[in-house]
């Protein structure tokens, strides 16, 4: 699974790499590769290891990449300067980063989590090095269960987040898509505003 983004007319790509074993269990450990790429070479800028599980999804920041997975929430600094730290140890379904308030939302069955991007990182990779305490998240919202019927903001488990360049979050669901506005209101698109179903 890669991430790529254009920077000072080049790609940089962070892509995570499964090891041929990690399907089974317990999840053995996978390699985050960060790749400069431009038109005449690929090269290989760092590799670390940390214990995924399986990788979900992956949102790049200034800072860094986070990862969405299995084992939880994971931040990679950007440039090598560190090996992936995990942040939350709930299985991460899908994470997105945006730039308009420099925030990371990470989602899955249960929770929408909201972190703040640098201050997490700097939280993370301090002077003294790795932090023992992870960042908190500034905000959470619950998803509701529909089996259950215990309701959330969120309509039923994410499986798909992006943010838009007004700040808006656009949270997919099986039930619908959700909009969380910048202000941090919900809500939702389904079949009555013109969402195609079947």
């Amino acid at each position: 699974m890669c991430t790529c983004r254009l920077r000072a007319h080049r790609f940089v790509c962070v892509c995570v790499f499964c090891h041929p074993g990690a399907h089974r269990l317990p999840p053995l450990p996978l390699c985050l590769v960060s790749l400069g790429l431009d038109l005449i070479r690929c090269t290989i800028a760092s590799t670390s290891t940390a214990q995924f599980g399986f990788v979900n999804s992956t949102a790049a920041a200034p800072q860094g990449v986070w990862i969405g997975a299995g084992n939880g929430l994971f931040f990679a600094p950007s440039g090598g300067s560190g090996a992936a730290v995990q942040v939350l140890a709930d299985d991460i379904w899908s994470v997105a980063y945006g730039s308009t308030d420099d925030i990371v939302a990470a989602g899955n069955s249960q929770k929408l989590f909201f972190f703040h991007a640098s201050a997490s990182a700097a939280a993370i990779y301090s002077g003294a090095g790795v932090s023992s305490a992870p960042p908190a998240p500034f905000r959470w919202e619950w998803v509701t269960i529909v089996p259950s019927g215990t309701g959330g903001v969120v309509d039923n488990m994410i499986t798909g987040m992006a943010f838009d360049s007004q700040g808006r979050l656009y949270v997919a669901n099986p039930t619908c898509l959700n909009v969380r506005a910048r202000n941090g209101s919900f809500s939702r698109v389904s079949g009555l505003q013109g969402l195609p179903y079947v």
